[in-house]
């Protein structure tokens, strides 16, 4: 799973400075903590500080996966969470590997290796959220998600640039996320059950909704639909009885990880992104997935006493089914308000007070339209939902004809399981929002593993079935 972010030395002074600072995480790691169980705020955040300087060198300097250590913190809790501000360890890592990055580019010559990202509509995108947070009323709502989508966008750049540098990098790294999601299934599986402090509790049972770090299910959910398809990967290309059982179970646990959440939304994010797989040329591989989850969740159900079914029925008179719809209603009239450029970035929140009012069956002011392409349109206009659809579009079809390219082999398998991914999370965003940390991190490192995968030469097929 390494990165060599940077060429390999044989000074053995840089052997004591990556020991020195190891010791300097350590140190830094240990009075943060202390700071903050204390609550001595002068002295959690020197703590952080150190820590956060000798991440960003060994990342720097390769000593340290950026992309490994960030795929390890995708689920985990929020470092801090008040009115209005989430600082997720995703977010932190992502500032610390695009500086650490930066940092090592200074001391490697070549271009950065840029040449599956769709530029134009990437720079389209960054501009549109640009200009409508010139225009926004709620300046810092609109700063902060200025600061969150140039994070996720830097991070696309900096990770296409690695991964296509370093090849057979994305097979390791998909891997790698593969083993965390079925780490956070089984966790999600205890949740679920209440053994893990949960917050929402299943109407109607003993049982809860999984929520992990994320803090919310419907998050937790995106984060199993669009993981479930590497895990397939994992599964198709490990090698060895042993490789294959552990690759099984993280399979597995993902998939009862989705169910835990009982985020139908996901549900059916990753039941529809399955046919996909039909464009890519894989008719017969669409309906063995689809026939083998049917069977899962029937079995998953019957000894569940139905509480899957339950779920699913509860559909047709759940109040907040009704409530969603209506704050996608409150996007549209903010949309209308101003269709060019909308209420800026961060502005649905900021607004319901003022649009909610206008939807009579409204009651439950929740500061999202539940629809990612309604709130880009509400939030930046035209201008946004038009460059997202078109950085969405290119790198659809980018995934797909790369997956179409390829007939056999791992790398194959890869690209499949990719565009798989990517597809669950673009239907993912009809029910949720995509782009919180965590669940945007996770998208950016799928899209740019399916950059780097179709620049890349074939790797040698295994002479086995795979």
């Amino acid at each position: 799973m390494g990165i060599p972010a940077a060429p390999t030395r044989s000074d053995p002074s840089d052997g004591r400075v990556a020991v020195a600072t190891v010791c300097l995480l350590s140190v830094g790691s240990v009075v943060g903590v202390g700071g903050a169980v204390g609550g001595d705020l002068p002295l959690a955040l020197g703590g952080a500080a150190l820590a956060a300087a000798a991440l960003t060198l060994l990342f720097a300097a390769g000593w340290l996966p950026g992309l490994g250590a960030l795929a390890l913190s995708l689920p985990l809790p929020a470092l801090y969470s008040g009115p209005g501000v989430r600082l997720s360890p995703a977010a932190a890592l992502t500032g610390l590997v695009l500086f650490g990055w930066a940092l090592g580019r200074v001391s490697r010559a070549g271009p950065i290796q840029l040449a599956g990202l769709p530029r134009r509509s990437t720079a389209a995108l960054f501009a549109a959220i640009v200009v409508a947070s010139l225009f926004a009323d709620a300046r810092v709502a609109a700063l902060r998600e200025l600061v969150n989508f140039g994070l996720l966008l830097g991070l696309l750049v900096v990770a296409t640039d690695i991964l296509t540098t370093h090849r057979g990098l994305g097979n390791r790294l998909a891997r790698t996320l593969a083993g965390i999601a079925g780490v956070a299934g089984v966790l999600a599986a205890l949740q679920v059950t209440g053994a893990i402090p949960a917050a929402f509790p299943l109407v109607g049972t003993s049982l809860y909704r999984a929520t992990l770090g994320f803090g919310w299910p419907n998050e937790l959910g995106m984060y199993f639909a669009v993981s479930l398809p590497l895990c397939w990967y994992a599964l198709r290309v490990s090698e060895g009885a042993t490789g294959r059982a552990l690759a099984a179970v993280a399979f597995g646990a993902a998939g009862l990880g989705l169910l835990a959440t009982f985020s139908r939304g996901s549900w059916l994010a990753f039941l529809l992104s399955v046919s996909v797989l039909l464009f890519s040329g894989e008719a017969r591989l669409a309906l063995r997935v689809a026939l083998g989850v049917a069977l899962s969740v029937g079995l998953v159900d019957l000894a569940g006493g139905g509480v899957v079914s339950e779920r699913l029925l509860s559909l047709a008179d759940d109040p907040y089914v009704i409530q969603r719809g209506a704050l996608m209603f409150v996007g549209v009239l903010m949309f209308l308000s101003s269709p060019i450029v909308g209420v800026g970035p961060g502005g649905f929140g900021a607004h319901l007070e003022d649009f909610g009012p206008q939807v009579p069956f409204l009651w439950d002011y929740v500061g999202s339209a539940h629809n990612a392409y309604l709130e880009i349109a509400a939030e930046t206009g035209a201008l946004g939902l038009a460059a997202l659809l078109l950085f969405l579009g290119a790198v659809f079809f980018g995934l797909l004809r790369s997956a179409r390219a390829s007939s056999a082999g791992p790398d194959a398998l890869l690209r499949r399981g990719l565009l798989w991914s990517f597809t669950a999370a673009c239907i993912a965003g009809f029910t949720a929002w995509p782009f919180a940390h965590g669940i945007g991190q996770l998208i950016v490192l799928v899209i740019a593993m399916g950059l780097a995968a179709a620049r890349a030469e074939p790797l040698p097929e295994r002479r086995r079935d795979v």
